[in-house]
């Protein structure tokens, strides 16, 4: 269902970009990328190419800097969602998208699954239209 895709918890906002997460609000000033662990592959889409998912594989975890909305400067560990999201974003920084992560195959595929999907949620939006 598209109710049940993830909402990144951070955006991009020009040569910046906000984030939250458990432990602290910050902007990215500054990153010094260190990956660790396994990667993951996991369902991913973004925003500027509305209702376009498609599996990027991503370390699961990597160490970060960043300024904080108060200018301390933190040094964290990011996992799970939040470093996937922290690593989404600062691909946008430095000029690439998740595109580059998807063979031709699987940008084909994953564009016919978004015009079926887009064809899904217009039926839906038109039958809860009939309802009221």
């Amino acid at each position: 269902m598209l109710s049940e895709r993830i909402v990144q918890g951070c955006f991009f906002i020009g040569a910046l970009f906000s984030f939250s997460n458990n432990q602290s609000t910050g902007y990215l000033v500054f990153s010094s990328r260190k990956l660790l662990g396994n990667t993951v592959p996991i369902e991913e889409g973004c925003l500027t190419f509305p209702l376009l998912y498609f599996i990027v594989t991503r370390p699961e975890k990597v160490k970060v800097r960043f300024q904080t909305t108060d200018k301390q400067i933190v040094e964290d560990w990011l996992e799970g969602r939040d470093a996937r999201c922290f690593q989404h974003e600062l691909d946008h920084l430095q000029g690439k998208t998740y595109l580059e992560y998807a063979s031709d195959m699987k940008l084909k595929r994953a564009m016919k699954k978004r015009e079926k999907n887009w064809k899904t949620l217009q039926t839906d939006l038109a039958l809860q239209e009939l309802d009221k």
